[in-house]
């Protein structure tokens, strides 16, 4: 696994709330858990992000030091994501 490979040792999984409950979201928490990669779901991107919603991801993001992200979900998930990286 390349988060591996990189020395990922906290990650931060990204999904909204709806997502978080199907299979594509396990397949991506097994594949970190098989690979021993500690990491945090934060389940509560927007579909529609606003700037309060980017606001809380960055928050944290700040809050847990992560040193890697994995977005499972569409462009909203991948810009709140993209975001909470840049600014923490």
């Amino acid at each position: 696994m390349d988060l591996k490979n990189m020395g990922a040792k906290n990650v931060c999984l990204m999904t909204d709330k709806n997502l978080s409950k199907l299979p594509p979201v396990q397949v991506a928490m097994d594949s970190l858990v098989k690979n021993g990669i500690p990491f945090t779901v934060y389940d509560n991107v927007r579909v529609e992000p606003t700037d309060a919603s980017f606001m809380e991801a960055i928050e944290f993001a700040q809050k847990g030091a992560f040193d890697a992200y994995v977005a499972v979900g569409g462009g909203s998930t991948m810009d709140t994501c993209k975001a909470a990286n840049l600014y923490a």
